[in-house]
């Protein structure tokens, strides 16, 4: 039997679905008499709200609901333990999902199909098709991590300064000796992590005057160690032997860049003397790595309080929370966080 949605419930009680939202929300702007129309109907269709931030009896939950692509990323692990224990401390729980990055599987949960009923729902989303869905919904609080979003509704957005980032990055990286610099985890088209990257590498190699033969810009089907590893070898051993003096290569991430470290090391090219690599998260292996790799380090601490603070309205996550700017756009609020460059033995000195 197909399950009953929100507008299901609003064409039964003759009102419109955002009526319906109040409802089940417990706002007072709806009169005694549509209330019981909404309440009737959503006895009637068994309807079970799937983003909501109370149940049908108005009662919140304390659960949050944080959507990730993995745990096999340490970002991605370091940041759920964040969200866990901040969380925790507020006495609200994290419901984590994971979405392996499939298209259908976060699908699923953009529509609400959960394990448990939660009141607000954090997402790190890695289709393009994913925000689009979710600038649709309007029945609970969305907050977005990562990708900056032009149209996204009633959607908050928390992330770092991707293109600021990427611009200083670059600007540590290349130098009078640079030759070629290759940006692996490039993306194109649709506002996502690796595009608003790819802007501030871009920019940057234009005011030093890389000319375009000397940039190469490499798409990834993932962001792994393993894919890192993959494609620099491909570049190492094809026409444009990658791995000469003043190349360097910039991953989207610690784990591409920390692959091509990989393909590198077997190929005999020593990091940090011939070329250069760095890259963005401070995962643990970037510091323990052999050379130790010089990276982007996000503040997770403010993001995951910041999220917290937007999903639920808590001012207790806002305390200790710090950010650069703060922007609106319609009801949505976005916050950047601050991030720090770590420079390690993977890159040379300018």
């Amino acid at each position: 039997m197909k399950r009953a949605t929100i507008k299901d419930v609003a064409a039964r009680a003759g009102v419109s679905w955002k009526t319906v939202s109040n409802v089940m929300h417990g706002r007072p702007c709806v009169s005694p008499d549509t209330k019981d129309r909404v309440m009737a109907a959503v006895k009637d269709l068994n309807y079970i709200p799937n983003f909501s931030a109370r149940d049908i009896r108005g009662h919140a939950t304390r659960r949050i609901g944080l959507v990730i692509p993995h745990l096999t990323n340490p970002y991605f692990a370091r940041l759920a333990e964040k969200f866990h224990i901040i969380a925790n401390q507020a006495d609200y729980t994290i419901e984590i999902e994971l979405s392996g990055q499939h298209g259908e599987i976060e699908r699923r949960y953009v529509l609400g199909q959960l394990s448990r009923s939660i009141d607000a729902l954090i997402i790190s989303p890695t289709l393009p098709d994913t925000t689009k869905r979710l600038v649709k919904r309007d029945d609970m609080p969305v907050v977005l991590l990562g990708e900056a979003v032009t149209d996204r509704g009633a959607m908050h957005h928390v992330s770092i300064d991707n293109v600021a980032s990427a611009a200083e990055l670059t600007r540590h990286l290349i130098g009078k000796n640079t030759q070629r610099v290759v940006f692996l985890g490039a993306q194109h088209g649709a506002s996502s992590t690796g595009s608003e990257r790819l802007i501030g590498v871009a920019a940057e190699l234009g005011k030093a005057q890389i000319s375009p033969d000397r940039r190469l810009f490499v798409s990834s089907a993932e962001w792994s160690r393993e894919e890192g590893y993959r494609l620099t070898k491909q570049l190492i051993q094809s026409e444009k032997s990658l791995g000469k003096v003043g190349d360097v290569v910039i991953g989207g991430n610690d784990l591409l860049a920390l692959g091509a470290m990989d393909a590198f090391r077997e190929q005999g090219i020593r990091v940090g003397e011939t070329v250069r690599v760095a890259g963005w998260d401070n995962i643990p292996e970037s510091e323990s790595s052999l050379p130790s790799l010089t990276t982007i380090s996000p503040d997770l601490d403010s993001l995951a309080r910041l999220a917290l603070f937007l999903a639920v309205g808590d001012d207790r996550f806002l305390e200790r929370a710090s950010y650069s700017t703060v922007t609106t756009v319609g009801p949505g609020i976005s916050f950047v966080v601050q991030h720090e460059m770590i420079i390690r033995e993977s890159s040379l000195d300018s």
